[in-house]
Protein backbone atom coordinates (compact mmCIF):
# COMPACT_ATOMS: atom_id res chain seq x y z
CA UNK A 1 0.00 0.00 0.00
CA UNK A 2 0.92 3.42 -0.77
CA UNK A 3 0.12 6.91 0.82
CA UNK A 4 0.20 9.75 -1.58
CA UNK A 5 0.27 13.08 -0.16
CA UNK A 6 -0.50 16.61 -2.28
CA UNK A 7 -1.31 20.37 -1.28
CA UNK A 8 -2.07 23.63 -2.99
CA UNK A 9 -3.26 22.58 -5.73
CA UNK A 10 -4.97 25.45 -7.33
CA UNK A 11 -6.54 23.87 -10.16
CA UNK A 12 -3.63 22.77 -12.12
CA UNK A 13 -5.76 20.02 -14.36
CA UNK A 14 -3.22 18.91 -15.89
CA UNK A 15 -1.27 17.97 -13.02
CA UNK A 16 -4.12 16.91 -11.35
CA UNK A 17 -4.83 14.01 -13.93
CA UNK A 18 -0.81 13.01 -14.11
CA UNK A 19 -1.20 12.04 -10.25
CA UNK A 20 -4.75 10.78 -10.40
CA UNK A 21 -2.56 8.22 -13.01
CA UNK A 22 0.26 7.18 -10.38
CA UNK A 23 -2.21 6.68 -7.75
CA UNK A 24 -4.47 4.29 -10.14
CA UNK A 25 -1.42 2.35 -11.30
CA UNK A 26 -1.12 1.17 -7.57
CA UNK A 27 -3.34 -1.93 -6.44
CA UNK A 28 -3.88 -0.36 -3.44
CA UNK A 29 -3.55 3.35 -2.60
CA UNK A 30 -4.73 6.68 -0.74
CA UNK A 31 -3.95 10.45 -1.06
CA UNK A 32 -4.52 13.13 1.49
CA UNK A 33 -5.32 16.35 -0.16
CA UNK A 34 -4.27 19.40 2.09
CA UNK A 35 -6.09 22.32 0.72
CA UNK A 36 -6.68 24.77 -2.00
CA UNK A 37 -7.55 22.26 -4.64
CA UNK A 38 -9.84 24.13 -7.05
CA UNK A 39 -13.13 23.28 -8.49
CA UNK A 40 -11.78 21.47 -11.66
CA UNK A 41 -9.50 19.51 -9.98
CA UNK A 42 -12.01 18.24 -7.51
CA UNK A 43 -14.09 17.02 -9.95
CA UNK A 44 -11.50 14.92 -11.42
CA UNK A 45 -10.57 13.48 -7.53
CA UNK A 46 -14.08 12.94 -7.00
CA UNK A 47 -13.79 10.28 -9.47
CA UNK A 48 -11.72 8.17 -7.34
CA UNK A 49 -13.25 9.64 -4.12
CA UNK A 50 -13.07 6.08 -2.22
CA UNK A 51 -8.84 6.96 -1.97
CA UNK A 52 -9.03 10.40 -1.16
CA UNK A 53 -9.42 12.13 2.18
CA UNK A 54 -8.78 16.17 2.80
CA UNK A 55 -8.59 19.21 4.82
CA UNK A 56 -9.83 22.77 3.70
CA UNK A 57 -7.30 25.43 2.68
CA UNK A 58 -7.72 29.07 3.16
CA UNK A 59 -8.75 28.95 -1.11
CA UNK A 60 -11.56 26.71 -1.01
CA UNK A 61 -14.21 27.90 -1.20
CA UNK A 62 -17.84 26.91 0.54
CA UNK A 63 -19.04 25.47 -2.84
CA UNK A 64 -15.72 24.06 -3.61
CA UNK A 65 -16.27 21.76 -0.25
CA UNK A 66 -19.89 20.98 -1.27
CA UNK A 67 -18.86 19.73 -4.73
CA UNK A 68 -16.67 17.70 -3.08
CA UNK A 69 -17.43 13.54 -2.88
CA UNK A 70 -15.01 12.73 0.00
CA UNK A 71 -13.70 13.71 3.41
CA UNK A 72 -13.04 17.13 4.00
CA UNK A 73 -12.64 19.28 7.37
CA UNK A 74 -10.53 22.05 8.55
CA UNK A 75 -8.35 19.47 10.42
CA UNK A 76 -8.43 15.91 9.61
CA UNK A 77 -7.39 12.27 10.64
CA UNK A 78 -6.32 9.24 8.84
CA UNK A 79 -4.45 5.95 9.76
CA UNK A 80 -1.77 4.22 7.64
CA UNK A 81 0.81 1.38 8.41
CA UNK A 82 -0.18 1.70 12.01
CA UNK A 83 0.55 5.43 12.51
CA UNK A 84 -2.01 8.06 12.73
CA UNK A 85 -1.82 11.39 10.82
CA UNK A 86 -2.79 14.73 11.64
CA UNK A 87 -3.21 17.16 8.60
CA UNK A 88 -4.47 20.71 8.22
CA UNK A 89 -4.07 23.10 5.12
CA UNK A 90 -1.33 24.95 7.91
CA UNK A 91 -2.99 28.20 7.29
CA UNK A 92 -4.26 28.32 10.76
CA UNK A 93 -3.08 25.74 12.73
CA UNK A 94 0.75 24.73 12.84
CA UNK A 95 2.65 21.71 14.46
CA UNK A 96 2.73 23.69 18.18
CA UNK A 97 -0.77 25.51 17.72
CA UNK A 98 -2.33 21.99 16.90
CA UNK A 99 -0.42 20.39 19.79
CA UNK A 100 -1.13 23.19 22.38
CA UNK A 101 -4.79 22.67 21.58
CA UNK A 102 -5.49 18.92 20.51
CA UNK A 103 -2.12 17.28 22.23
CA UNK A 104 0.47 15.09 20.66
CA UNK A 105 -1.16 11.51 20.72
CA UNK A 106 -0.29 11.55 17.04
CA UNK A 107 3.12 9.70 14.71
CA UNK A 108 2.63 12.28 11.26
CA UNK A 109 1.36 15.93 11.13
CA UNK A 110 1.02 17.44 7.45
CA UNK A 111 0.55 20.44 5.84
CA UNK A 112 0.73 22.48 3.02
CA UNK A 113 0.16 26.23 2.36
CA UNK A 114 4.30 27.71 2.32
CA UNK A 115 4.37 26.07 -1.27
CA UNK A 116 7.54 24.57 -0.18
CA UNK A 117 8.11 21.04 0.40
CA UNK A 118 9.51 19.73 4.38
CA UNK A 119 10.34 17.61 7.12
CA UNK A 120 11.37 17.22 10.55
CA UNK A 121 11.52 15.16 13.14
CA UNK A 122 10.22 16.80 16.22
CA UNK A 123 9.36 15.42 19.82
CA UNK A 124 9.38 11.74 18.23
CA UNK A 125 6.70 13.09 15.40
CA UNK A 126 7.58 13.30 11.72
CA UNK A 127 6.27 16.75 10.18
CA UNK A 128 6.01 17.12 6.67
CA UNK A 129 4.71 19.13 3.82
CA UNK A 130 4.54 18.04 0.63
CA UNK A 131 5.45 21.50 -1.23
CA UNK A 132 2.52 22.69 -3.99
CA UNK A 133 1.58 20.53 -7.45
CA UNK A 134 1.27 23.18 -9.04
CA UNK A 135 3.28 26.33 -8.10
CA UNK A 136 6.05 25.59 -5.73
CA UNK A 137 8.12 28.00 -4.17
CA UNK A 138 11.33 26.12 -4.24
CA UNK A 139 11.44 24.13 -7.46
CA UNK A 140 9.55 21.66 -7.33
CA UNK A 141 5.98 21.14 -7.78
CA UNK A 142 6.11 18.06 -5.81
CA UNK A 143 3.99 15.27 -4.16
CA UNK A 144 4.82 12.64 -1.68
CA UNK A 145 4.51 9.12 -1.76
CA UNK A 146 5.07 6.90 1.33
CA UNK A 147 5.11 3.03 1.75
CA UNK A 148 5.83 1.13 5.24
CA UNK A 149 9.37 2.24 5.02
CA UNK A 150 10.42 5.65 2.91
CA UNK A 151 8.71 8.70 2.33
CA UNK A 152 9.53 9.78 -1.26
CA UNK A 153 9.32 13.92 -2.19
CA UNK A 154 8.44 13.70 -5.80
CA UNK A 155 8.82 16.43 -8.42
CA UNK A 156 5.63 15.52 -10.77
CA UNK A 157 7.17 17.41 -13.95
CA UNK A 158 10.13 15.24 -14.77
CA UNK A 159 9.14 12.25 -12.01
CA UNK A 160 12.25 12.74 -10.04
CA UNK A 161 12.59 11.67 -6.38
CA UNK A 162 14.16 14.63 -5.26
CA UNK A 163 14.21 13.88 -1.22
CA UNK A 164 13.70 10.41 0.51
CA UNK A 165 13.24 10.13 4.07
CA UNK A 166 13.33 6.61 6.00
CA UNK A 167 10.84 6.59 8.86
CA UNK A 168 10.02 4.91 12.41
Amino acid sequence: MKLFIASDIHNDLKRSEKLIEYINREKSSSLILLGDIGRDSISLFNQIKEKVVACKGNCDTLDDILSMKFPCHKINYFSFNKKLFVFTHGDEYSFLDYCQSFGDDFDFFLSGHTHRSSYKSYMNKMILNPGSLSSARDGNNSYIVMDEKEIDFICIDDDRVFNKVSYF
